[in-house]
């Protein structure tokens, strides 16, 4: 089974793929976008957008940082259980490709 056909599976792109694996890392805490877009493999991605596409899923929370308002926190949801199996299956499944 290939990486796309996997993602496609889930209704994850690569893209956003890659800032789940990014914030899964610093788990249980958050992340400034613009330290996810730092670490991206496609600098040219347009964060933003994966980011609210991800938030549509119910994949990540979006927070404003408390001491400063124009940066943003993303952190991986995973309150409900359904999506932590969901993430875990997408990450065994990509590992083993």
């Amino acid at each position: 089974m290939e990486y796309h056909v996997v993602l496609k599976a889930y209704n994850v792109t690569a893209q956003q793929f890659n800032i789940l694996k990014i914030l899964n890392e610093v788990y249980p805490k958050s992340m400034m976008v613009s330290t996810i877009k730092l670490q991206m493999l496609d600098k040219s991605s347009d964060i933003t957008r994966l980011v609210e596409r991800l938030l549509e899923k119910n994949l990540v929370v979006r927070r404003q940082d408390q001491k400063n308002r124009r940066k943003i926190n993303v952190k991986l949801n995973i309150i409900d259980t359904a999506l932590l199996v969901k993430w875990i299956r997408i990450s065994e499944i990509l590992r083993d490709l």
